[in-house]
């Protein structure tokens, strides 16, 4: 009989990768090869199949970039064959990002699952420990304490003391708080529950606790029946056994729960709230989600149609401009989680700069503005002054001079004997231009021809012509 071959499994090299994610692009292994025998003296050179290291692309984008940078163009041209070489090495660095992600992401999984397992295991330790010891400490007598003795300042129903347990039950201050911020029972168990488990995290909840709060909300006989739906008739009619602990039969309560409050909620009852002014983008879509859990009890990103729904709620309540841009995107409702992420903290990045940027100048424009008023108002301001300051410094020495040349000229006529009688008259003033007004004599009137020439009077009031006679002295 012939040997048969055993023929080796073929290894997926990154060349294969790229030009399996790439199939319109060409030449990709010869290039690689060119490569290799280009810069095959260097430290790290460039191996035939391929890399993805990216110290490794960033070497070669160099040297590629560099490689006869001063011939001269030929043909077919230096420049398009480099772009084209560097488009290859793009794609290279594209699927080596592409890799790394996958890895850290694995990476990451695997840590949550690591604590998740080791979180439920020391819980699991727990309460396996306090059952055993405190169903025989609560057991025996006396083991409950009165309301009056105890002093409350918190919320603790079953406080851990050492190796003894202590229930105290809650106060009607505590009651009322819990049962504002859970959400309605009749509308779904699940959310119900979630909320609940969220509030009373780190505290030890009580049989008795979970009977009053059910008391409650929905009255004793209605509490009566869903414990006897989860087959705990020991509890019904009697509170000998509140001081068990709830986390024995939590499972059995949330069961019987959940079958008499179905979750049937319509995705348009599902109230996500927009995305806030400052919230950061990712903790937006991981809130959504954690909202659409509560209410369905469901991981949207197990149902197709539960993704696309939840989707859509999330692009309504970002901006119109990101919903713009977000529906330009090919294939996004398609995407996975981390990338459909990416895409959305991406855009609201850009919309909140360009926001901010407009912002500033805006108000940049609103200060000019202003800047440009007050200025034009101090111009006309600084224009009145002078005008003003102008016509009074030409309006004083005017004035001067009038008033000075008119003085001269009566004292002229004064001193002057004449039988005419002068004439004065004044000037019209800068100050009063409205008043123009003349005093003279008339000249008509005919003097007297017995007037003395010595004192200006009239015959009959001078003196000296009544001592001289009445003539000539």
């Amino acid at each position: 009989m012939g040997k048969k071959e055993n023929k080796s499994p073929k290894v997926i090299t990154p060349v294969d990768v790229v030009q399996k994610n790439n199939p319109l692009v060409k030449g990709i292994a010869k290039i690689s090869e060119k490569w290799h025998e280009r810069w095959a003296n260097i430290e790290r050179p460039w191996p035939v199949e391929g890399t993805m290291n990216p110290d490794v692309i960033r070497i070669m984008r160099v040297l590629v970039s560099t490689y006869k940078a001063a011939q001269k163009i030929g043909k077919k041209g230096r420049r398009e064959k480099k772009q084209v070489e560097l488009g290859i090495l793009q794609l290279f660095e594209i699927e080596g990002q592409k890799l790394i992600k996958a890895a850290n992401d694995k990476k990451d999984r695997d840590i949550e699952n690591t604590r998740q397992t080791e979180r439920q295991i020391t819980l699991k330790n727990q309460v396996e420990e306090l059952q055993k010891e405190g169903y025989q400490l609560l057991c025996m007598k006396n083991a409950l304490r009165s309301r009056k003795q105890l002093t409350l300042n918190k919320i603790l129903p079953v406080v851990v003391r050492g190796q003894n347990l202590e229930y105290r039950p809650w106060q009607t201050t505590d009651m009322s708080n819990i049962i504002e911020k859970l959400p309605i029972l009749q509308d779904g168990a699940h959310s119900w529950i979630s909320k609940l488990e969220e509030i009373m995290v780190g505290e030890q909840l009580a049989m008795g606790d979970i009977k009053r709060l059910l008391a409650n909300l929905l009255g004793v006989h209605a509490m009566g029946d869903i414990l006897q739906k989860a087959g705990l008739n020991q509890y019904v009619g009697t509170a000998v056994n509140d001081s068990e602990l709830f986390c024995a039969n939590r499972g059995r309560v949330c069961r019987a729960l959940k079958e008499t409050f179905l979750t049937n909620v319509h995705p348009d009852n599902i109230l996500i709230e927009p995305l806030g002014q400052e919230e950061n983008p990712r903790a937006y879509v991981s809130r959504a989600h954690q909202v659409w859990r509560n209410v369905t009890g469901n991981d949207p990103d197990l149902n197709q149609m539960e993704q696309s729904i939840l989707r859509a709620k999330i692009q309504k309540g970002l901006p119109l401009p990101v919903r713009s841009k977000l529906a330009e995107v090919v294939g996004l409702g398609s995407m996975e989680k981390g990338v459909y992420t990416d895409h959305i903290a991406h855009q609201v990045v850009l919309y909140r700069k360009k926001e901010h940027d407009q912002k500033e100048h805006d108000q940049k424009e609103h200060d000019k503005d202003v800047l440009r008023k007050l200025n034009q108002i101090q111009l006309v301001d600084n224009k009145k002054i002078n005008k003003q300051a102008l016509v009074t410094q030409n309006q004083a020495p005017l004035e001067q001079s009038l008033l000075q040349s008119q003085l001269n000229q009566v004292q002229l006529q004064l001193f002057q004997p004449s039988s005419v009688v002068p004439v004065i008259s004044y000037q019209e003033s800068a100050f009063d231009q409205a008043q123009n007004w003349r005093g003279r004599f008339d000249p008509n009137f005919e003097q007297h021809s017995e007037e003395c020439y010595d004192c200006g009077q009239f015959a009959c009031e001078c003196n000296s012509w009544r001592e001289y006679g009445g003539g000539e002295y």
